[in-house]
């Protein structure tokens, strides 16, 4: 980790000088493009990060924390921007201007009954470290990609993103000055780089996905398998500096399996298929294998009946069967001391007789080439 900002004293400024970031990567999980307009900023923070807690603090200490400066960018004019520790400022802001409150939506907050004039006096002046955004991108990076306080995924690829390609960083570098593995850095600018292709094709809106979480991880996660690279046409997995990935001829399939993932609020609401990424991502990956599983995904069928349609008869047979011998198996193992001798416990033992005898019929019927029969209920 970089040792040169520990070398630099921190400077007083004045609150009005400082502007909270609008390059903050934690700006995309709220879904907020990039902008200066510092209520909108305020709003979109107070909403993810939490800031009421650091609120909390400053009114409980009676003061900031001289021990933790706000690291700045000069930007113009006399004013500063904050690139580490906006949720301090934002905090700051809330408790100092009651007007910003009001605007940011933070203004129901009990613990401002508590503020004082001492204490917005106290507070008109910050400790910061003037810096640059190009000699702090390794601590922040250290902090939030892999450090005590990380940001979301689509905060972290974004940011990886911007380091790589505004700061010609290659990701190996990257990955080694922040302290995570190559993989991981490769894999979060990949999966950003799909998602530019598909907002940038207007296949997607990340605004306009069905869930407010962005589960960006499930984007980044299924470009490793195998169905899914084939059915985006991605080029092999060690291409991950391709800033355009998906082909031009696979941009719907980008935009369905999108659609896929995340759903969308309009023009109809349409839920995600994945709720989880076990087993929904593996089921969807299973589903993308075979032509007839794309046309039930497509056909707005589940992912269980799109999955079953990609594996085909003799593979359902087969795990339904090997699911039945292991259910049997523990049934049996238990039935000593589990079974109370009642009615209905006899007649499922019955049912599963019958049907399991049923089923060895059937088999040896096709081993000695017998006419078809219909199943058993």
């Amino acid at each position: 980790m970089p040792t040169t900002l520990e070398k630099l004293n921190s400077t007083p400024l004045q609150l009005k000088q400082l502007d909270l970031d609008p390059k903050n990567p934690r700006l995309r999980e709220a879904s907020v493009a990039e902008t200066a307009d510092q209520i909108t900023i305020g709003e979109a923070l107070w909403k993810e990060l939490n800031a009421d807690e650091i609120v909390m603090s400053i009114i409980a200490a009676d003061g900031f924390f001289p021990h933790e400066p706000l690291m700045v960018e000069p930007a113009s004019a006399g004013r500063y921007t904050v690139i580490e520790g906006n949720r301090r400022l934002l905090a700051v802001k809330v408790i100092v201007d009651s007007s910003f409150r009001k605007a940011v939506g933070a203004s129901g907050f009990e613990e401002f009954e508590h503020v004082t004039p001492e204490l917005i006096a106290k507070l008109q002046e910050l400790p910061c470290i003037v810096t640059t955004r190009k000699a702090l991108w390794q601590f922040v990076g250290f902090k939030h990609v892999n450090g005590a306080k990380p940001w979301s995924a689509i905060s972290k690829a974004e940011f990886i993103a911007d380091v790589h390609e505004k700061r010609a960083v290659s990701l190996q570098d990257i990955a080694r000055q922040i302290g995570d593995r190559h993989d991981t850095v490769q894999r979060l600018y990949q999966g950003w780089r799909v998602l530019q292709q598909a907002e940038q094709a207007r296949k997607f809106d990340a605004a306009n996905r069905f869930s407010k979480r962005f589960s960006f991880s499930h984007l980044y996660t299924i470009l490793e398998y195998p169905n899914s690279r084939e059915f985006l046409g991605l080029s092999a997995k060690s291409d991950y500096e391709n800033r355009s990935p998906v082909p031009k001829a696979r941009l719907r399939e980008l935009g369905d399996l999108c659609l896929w993932l995340f759903g969308q609020t309009k023009p109809e609401p349409i839920k995600p298929l994945i709720r989880s990424q076990n087993p929904d991502l593996r089921d969807l990956e299973t589903a993308l294998g075979k032509e007839s599983g794309v046309k039930a995904l497509r056909a707005g069928l589940t992912l269980q009946v799109a999955r079953d349609a990609s594996l085909g008869n003799k593979r359902l047979f087969d795990d339904a069967l090997a699911q039945s011998l292991s259910n049997l198996k523990n049934a049996n193992a238990v039935c000593a001391i589990g079974a109370k001798g009642d009615r209905s416990e006899q007649d499922a033992a019955q049912q599963a007789v019958g049907l399991a005898v049923a089923i060895l019929e059937e088999i040896e019927r096709k081993i000695k080439g017998g006419p078809r029969r219909g199943a058993v209920g």
